[in-house]
């Protein structure tokens, strides 16, 4: 996938320097609860972001 970038928002692959942003994200219980998604660690943050990259 290629970088699509307008005025007010960037779309790019995942890369290794989500992983905390994923884990915070994710681990937040007002949006897992939507999300099959659910991780508690870095080390299930970095496996979704090696998956989705």
């Amino acid at each position: 996938m290629n970088q699509i970038e307008t005025n007010r928002l960037i779309l790019r692959p995942f890369c290794v320097e989500d992983v905390a942003g994923m884990l915070e994200y994710l681990s937040n219980p007002r949006v897992n609860c939507f999300l099959a998604d659910r991780i508690s660690t870095l080390e299930e943050a970095l496996a979704i972001v090696q998956k989705r990259k």
